[in-house]
C-alpha cells in the first residue's frame, strides 16, 4: 500500500558541475574543497563559458593531480553567457545519480556532500544546507521545511546554486536552470520544483561558504542585476500576489538607489525603497518568516 513517504534510495554517484569565469585564483580553491570531500565525487566537470586557455590548464593540472576525476568543458557555445547555461552544460554530460553545483568562487566545508546525500538516501529528491559567508557582515536566508512556491517565488529562501544537492533525473524533468536568467536562476530553479511538487529536506548547518571578493560578483548593485531581477519577475508575476509585486519591485528600487546615474535618481529611488519597505512592513503578509 502506497503511504505517501518517501522510499529509501542509495546515492550512488555524483557528479559535481562547477561553472567558471576568468577566476582562475578562486577557481583552484573551490575545486580543492571538492576534492577534499569526505564523500567522494564520481566526477568533477568544470564548465568555462570562456574557453579560456587559462582555465584549460589549470583544470589539466588539477586532472592529471586527480586521476581524471576533474575535467574541463568549454562551455562558451551556449549562446548564453550565464552560470545557468554553464552549469546546464555540466549536467547534460553527467554520468552521476545525482548533481551538485559550485561556484568558482564558493567553497565547500569537507562534509558538505555526505550531509546532502543522507537526505537523498531517505528518498527525497533534493536536499538543501545552509549558507555563510567570509565577510561576517553578510547574512544569508537558511531554508526550511516545508515551503511552497507561494513562500518563495518573491524571496529566496536561502536556495543557492552552491547549496543543493539533487537527483539527475529531477533536475533534467524539470529542465534544469533557465540559461537566459542572469540573476535569480537559482530562485527560479527553486519556483518550478516546487510547482512540480519536488520533495525535498534541509539540512540545518552551514555547509558552504560564500566568499566575498572584488572581482565581480551577480549580488553587485547594477542595473544589470536590476534588469535581471525585472526579467525573472516577468516569468513570473502570475504566480504573485500584489504584496509579492510590491517585494519584487523594492528589491529592484534598492538596487538602482545605490546604482543609478546621478544623486537626484538615487535620491528617488531611495524614496521608492522606503515606500516599499513601509507597505510590506504593514499587516497582511500572511506567509511566515523564515
Amino acid at each position: 500500500m502506497d503511504t505517501g513517504e518517501p522510499v529509501a534510495l542509495p546515492v550512488a554517484t555524483v557528479t559535481v558541475v562547477i561553472p567558471t569565469h576568468a577566476r582562475d585564483d578562486l577557481l583552484s580553491e573551490a575545486i580543492a574543497s571538492v576534492v577534499g570531500q569526505s564523500l567522494h565525487a564520481l566526477e568533477v566537470v568544470v564548465c568555462d563559458d570562456l574557453g579560456s586557455a587559462s582555465t584549460r590548464d589549470l583544470v589539466a593540472q588539477w586532472a592529471e593531480r586527480t586521476d581524471g576525476l576533474v575535467s574541463y568543458l568549454d562551455s562558451s557555445g551556449t549562446g548564453y553567457r550565464t552560470a545557468g547555461a554553464s552549469r546546464n552544460a555540466g549536467a547534460a554530460v553527467a554520468r552521476g545519480d545525482v548533481l551538485a553545483f559550485l561556484d568558482d568562487d564558493d567553497l565547500w566545508r569537507p562534509d558538505h556532500l555526505e550531509r546532502l546525500a543522507a537526505q537523498l538516501e531517505s528518498g527525497v529528491e533534493l536536499a538543501v544546507s545552509w549558507t555563510s559567508a567570509d565577510d561576517p557582515t553578510w547574512t544569508f536566508a537558511r531554508m526550511a521545511d516545508g515551503l511552497g512556491t507561494a513562500d518563495v517565488v518573491s524571496r529566496n529562501p536561502g536556495f543557492v546554486g552552491s547549496n543543493f544537492l539533487i537527483r539527475t533525473e529531477t533536475f533534467r524533468a524539470v529542465g534544469g536552470f533557465d540559461p537566459t536568467l542572469r540573476v535569480s536562476n537559482d530562485q527560479d530553479l527553486l519556483v518550478r520544483l516546487l510547482e512540480r511538487r519536488t520533495t525535498y529536506r534541509t539540512v540545518p548547518v552551514v555547509t558552504l561558504q560564500n566568499r566575498i571578493h572584488d572581482g565581480a560578483q551577480l549580488t553587485d548593485k547594477t542595473e544589470a542585476r536590476a534588469q535581471g531581477v525585472l526579467t525573472y519577475y516577468r516569468k513570473h508575476r502570475s504566480l504573485m500576489t500584489w504584496r509579492d509585486r510590491v517585494r519584487i519591485g523594492t528589491i529592484v528600487a534598492g538596487i538602482r538607489r545605490r546604482c543609478a546615474p546621478s544623486a537626484l535618481k538615487r535620491v528617488w529611488w531611495t524614496g521608492l525603497t522606503a515606500l516599499g519597505r513601509g507597505v510590506l512592513a504593514l499587516p497582511g503578509d500572511r506567509r511566515p518568516a523564515r
